[in-house]
């Protein structure tokens, strides 16, 4: 048993398994190809009217 005024080392520090990953929530997306906006915008449209019809029913 060592002496209890004696301090063993610390061990060393592990390295992280993963990167850390590229965007964090301050940090802004790359420009996405124009193509995928019409497709975001019809996916959006179609979100927006299931919501409006859900609201009419009762659900919320």
């Amino acid at each position: 048993m060592p002496h209890p005024t004696r301090r063993s080392p610390r061990p060393r520090r592990a390295e992280p398994l993963q990167p850390d990953r590229p965007a964090r929530g301050d940090e802004t997306e790359p420009q996405k190809p124009e193509h995928d906006e019409a497709d975001a915008r019809a996916r959006r449209q179609e979100q927006t009217d299931t919501a409006l019809d859900n609201v009419r029913e009762g659900y919320r």
